[in-house]
């Protein structure tokens, strides 16, 4: 079976290839990252760009990029304190 080393194991960060002033809301100077040159186990904070040539992640400012084993791109939207007692208020059941 293949095993993928992740990126602590292999001792490589990922490389930015470019930076683009993206509109988020507002402009941002955006990391761009070749997908290719990802190991597993990497984790990017957003905002950023992950291009391949069929395809481009487009990673917004509130989310945590992981790559698993199997290269798979996971996004997960950071939460913060004050979105959680929002949601929590939110949520509240109405009849």
């Amino acid at each position: 079976m293949l095993q993928l080393k992740s990126t602590e194991e292999i001792g490589l960060n990922p490389t930015e290839k470019a930076t683009r002033n993206v509109y988020f809301g507002e402009w941002i100077d955006t990391p761009v990252y070749e997908r290719d040159q990802l190991f597993a186990g990497v984790q990017l904070k957003g905002p950023a760009i992950i291009e391949e040539r069929e395809s481009t992640v487009v990673v917004p400012p509130a989310f945590l990029v992981t790559l698993d084993r199997s290269h798979n791109i996971i996004l997960e939207r950071k939460v913060t304190d004050q979105e959680v007692s929002t949601d929590a208020k939110q949520s509240t059941t109405r009849i």
